[in-house]
């Protein structure tokens, strides 16, 4: 954005920025505030389809844990090269065999624990009443403020 600023770009780069701070801001405060199963709930009582559903929740757990055993990998990877390694592109071949064979076990090994734990496809929702607390008017306020100054910021 530095030479767009320099270029008498000045109003777009500062909306710019503007518009992804308050965009990572609203995404921790959702995320810090809600549980995973809140929001499969939520999205459930708009009639989402299971499958949609299912897909994915396992999809979002699954990249974490995918993510983490790739760092891994590469970690051990880091620690046991001496030198430089003129074949980089067998060592990428091989590390993305492994996650491939790893993620296919980690599925294996979640539908086999769903099926244990009597999961049919099928989503249920408890008809509890939530009631809303103080912290979420502070996050709705928060929410219309960030989104009140992107607009007017924008005109």
């Amino acid at each position: 954005l530095i030479p767009s600023i320099f270029f008498g770009n000045l109003f777009n780069s500062i909306s710019l920025v503007i518009k992804v701070i308050s965009t990572v801001m609203l995404f921790n405060v959702f995320s810090y505030t809600t549980k995973n199963q809140e929001i499969t709930k939520a999205v459930k009582v708009f009639g989402v389809p299971d499958l949609l559903i299912l897909t994915v929740d396992i999809s979002i757990k699954f990249v974490t844990i995918i993510g983490d055993v790739a760092i891994n990998i590469l970690n051990y990877l880091k620690i046991r090269s001496i030198g430089r390694n003129k074949k980089k592109r067998h060592s990428i071949q091989n590390i993305l065999g492994f996650l491939f064979i790893k993620s296919r076990n980690y599925s294996e090994d979640i539908y086999s624990s769903m099926l244990c734990r009597g999961f049919n496809g099928h989503y249920r929702t408890r008809n509890k009443k939530n009631v809303m607390q103080k912290i979420d008017y502070v996050y709705i306020a928060v929410n219309a403020l960030l989104l009140t100054g992107v607009f007017i910021w924008r005109h």
